[in-house]
């Protein structure tokens, strides 16, 4: 069901009706209602509700087009109602600035991944796909067709087509990934990295009031506070210090002429987080292990095969 996650703008239309205000005001990324970190947990509460009660009028016969094109569209329906809050969730915890946004978001995002997960191996959900793709597929639009053929691959991906205790092994591999890729996101999110840079060239890219609201101390502000006395007092006049995790250091790797200064804020930021190297290392087999289980050769070729060039091999010539 990820594949068909819709905009977070169409958000919460439904979850306006209870008549408190403050759930309607206008609130995080324009959403109604998204006021305060513990909304996260109401719409995650709301989504799982609304998706059980679709899912629960999913047809197990489909016997005319009419009901195969009411199939989809009520498959479409638990997509958009979870996929609505889990889009807000991932983009929170990626981006927010404040601890309590980011972790409410982060536990949202797993409840509602996990709960993905369930709806990727319900074998009703799948079993009304395919009734609809072999007995009602000519009378589908391009549109629909298209949907039915991704929605499909979806479940399949997620080991449906397996026997039972192999499909909890996928599941579990799944959550597996999906809490390593998240550990590996935030703690990039969490490190506090600062970096020494020359304060003229940046400030050729950025105004020296903007860095100062965005946390950068300047040398002559703190004489002598070069962590590990690398710099002497007259090199830090020219100085200024960045936390390597704020929009700030992008806007320099993307816009700075000085080549120089690029890859110096470009290699402190991707180095800041060393930890990380032991999560990568514990993903990629957790990935490797996953598309074995799913019977293909590698997780390059689970990840390529809906893709345009379709195998690593085809990636390597091209």
């Amino acid at each position: 069901m990820v594949t068909y996650c819709r905009s977070i703008h169409n958000t919460t239309r439904r979850h306006e009706s209870n008549g408190n205000s403050s759930n309607n005001r206008i609130g995080l990324f324009s959403i109604p209602g998204l006021n305060y970190p513990s909304d996260f947990r109401r719409f995650t509460k709301i989504a799982i509700q609304e998706s059980e009660e679709i899912r629960k009028n999913i047809p197990q016969l489909i016997v005319s087009q009419n009901q195969a094109r009411e199939t989809l569209y009520r498959l479409d329906q638990i997509s958009r109602a979870v996929c609505n809050v889990i889009d807000a969730a991932e983009l929170c915890r990626s981006a927010h600035a404040d601890s309590r946004w980011r972790e409410a978001a982060n536990t949202s995002f797993l409840e509602l991944q996990d709960y993905i997960s369930t709806l990727n191996t319900d074998q009703s959900l799948y079993n009304a796909l395919v009734l609809v793709e072999r007995d009602f597929y000519d009378d589908l639009s391009e549109e629909e067709r298209r949907f039915c053929f991704l929605l499909k691959r979806e479940f399949e991906l997620d080991g449906i087509h397996l026997p039972d205790q192999e499909r909890e092994e996928v599941k579990r591999l799944h959550n597996t990934v999906t809490t390593l890729e998240t550990l590996f996101a935030n703690n990039i999110t969490n490190a506090q990295t600062k970096i020494w840079v020359d304060a003229a060239l940046v400030e050729t890219v950025i105004p020296k009031h903007v860095l100062r609201a965005n946390g950068a101390i300047y040398s002559d502000d703190c004489v002598g506070a070069e962590e590990g006395g690398r710099r002497s007092t007259s090199q830090q006049q020219q100085q200024v210090q960045l936390i390597a995790d704020t929009p700030i250091t992008n806007s320099i790797t993307s816009f700075a002429a000085d080549g120089e200064l690029r890859k110096q804020v470009y290699m402190e930021t991707m180095t800041k987080c060393p930890e990380n190297l032991d999560v990568l290392d514990s993903m990629i087999d957790a990935r490797h292990q996953l598309a074995l289980a799913l019977g293909f050769e590698s997780y390059s070729h689970r990840f390529l095969q809906d893709k345009m060039l379709q195998s690593p091999q085809a990636v390597y010539d091209f």
